[in-house]
């Protein structure tokens, strides 16, 4: 079974002849050292609490109080420079600048990140929302088996008949030995380096793997017969997508059926 970056449980196999060598994730590791303040410091991580270290991204919870703020913030300022002419949007200004309040109050209650705890030697979530500010576990550094980078593909066209520009993003994501991946990095525009730099430098923390991302590739994780896991980079494949466009044009073509009876 093959299991793509994000997906956390399923995923599909990519193709890209011919696909680096496999990382072989069961071999012995290094044994356990001790970690000064000085190296704790060295990593250039920010702490987050005696022997803690903090991994921040943008989670799921964040964006959306951020978009609202946004998408709010924006009809008010429209609202607000109509007021000079029309007082009848007073409504409306009042109606969109209440939630903008509400939501950047929301936003900035919120703090969501990954702690490496060294130590405990765990790799945490923390979760914060006003008064609520708990831990729970993502893995022990012995459950992870390596950390790697991932990518998608993005594409925005500008006007009715501008030009289509692409683009790749990239994240660094960690490996549990189920197979199972966590995006752990914010998904940057042409990030490569500084993904992969982020991805070795918490495997060196951890004691972990590194596999390499590669430009425009996602990690596919396998077992081999023996049962152990391998890690290889490699090109997405494009059966999913045709299998998804050839769904909807089936789709399509059943309601305009349906439709016309």
């Amino acid at each position: 079974m093959a299991v793509a970056a994000g997906s956390w449980e399923t995923g599909s196999v990519g193709a890209a002849p011919p696909p680096p060598p496999a990382a072989n994730l069961d071999a012995v590791r290094r044994p356990v050292s001790s970690i000064s303040g000085g190296d704790l410091a060295a990593i250039g991580l920010p702490s987050a609490g005696p022997g803690r270290l903090k991994v921040d991204l943008t989670t799921a919870l964040e964006k959306v109080f951020l978009w609202m703020m946004i998408v709010t913030g924006i009809i008010s300022g429209i609202a607000l420079i109509s007021l000079f002419t029309e007082k009848d949007v007073l409504p409306v200004f009042i109606g969109a600048f209440t939630p903008f309040i509400v939501s950047a109050g929301l936003y900035w209650m919120t703090d969501n990140y990954y702690v490496v705890d060294i130590r405990n030697r765990m790799f945490l979530y923390h979760f914060h929302f006003g008064l609520i500010d708990f831990d729970w576990s993502v893995a022990p550094f012995s459950r992870i088996a390596a950390f790697t980078v991932t990518s998608v593909h993005r594409s925005s066209k500008k006007g009715k008949h501008g030009p289509r520009t692409h683009w790749w993003e990239y994240a660094a994501v960690a490996v549990l030995d189920t197979g199972k991946m966590i995006p752990i990095t914010d998904f940057s525009r042409e990030s490569l380096s500084a993904s992969n730099y982020m991805a070795e430098k918490l495997s060196k923390l951890m004691q972990s793997r590194f596999v390499a991302g590669r430009s425009k590739c996602v990690p596919v994780v396998k077992r081999d017969s023996m049962g152990r896991i391998t890690i290889t980079q490699e090109e997405p494949s494009d059966i999913l997508l045709i299998l998804v466009i050839l769904g909807l044009v089936l789709f399509v073509a059943a309601a305009s059926a349906l439709g016309g009876k």
